[in-house]
């Protein structure tokens, strides 16, 4: 990751019903990462280069923490909604992802980011 790369790491427990719960990341990343004329949508798709990212990310938090606090939805996000208080907002990154369907999910499960696991 590069130098002016923010990643802020944001773990939470998505409360989809068309998903089973588990752990989520949700991490802003590079302007220069992010193709400015997609839609406006907070959440972004997963690029080669946030795919690169998702895998340090994810082998980092593997060696750092126990396998349980380790997420397994990682979404790149345009920025992280901030509350009131000035804090991140985490029941708005919940309501991002409660329209998940499953399969609208899987190109953010970490067993789709570059690996021979499934996520079924």
């Amino acid at each position: 990751m590069s130098e002016d790369t923010q990643v802020a790491v944001e773990v939470v427990t998505p409360e989809a019903k068309t998903i089973s719960k588990c752990l989520a990341a949700f991490f802003t990343v590079d302007k220069h990462q992010v193709n400015e004329a997609e839609n406006d949508e907070l959440i972004l798709p997963m690029s080669e280069s946030v795919v690169d990212m998702v895998k340090k990310l994810h082998g980092y938090l593997s060696a750092s923490l126990p396998l349980a606090m380790v997420p397994k939805l990682y979404f790149p996000v345009r920025r992280l909604p901030l509350g009131s208080t000035g804090k991140t907002d985490r029941k708005a990154l919940r309501a991002m992802v409660d329209t998940f369907t499953k399969e609208s999910l899987r190109p953010y499960v970490i067993f789709n980011v570059g690996t021979e696991e499934s996520s079924d």
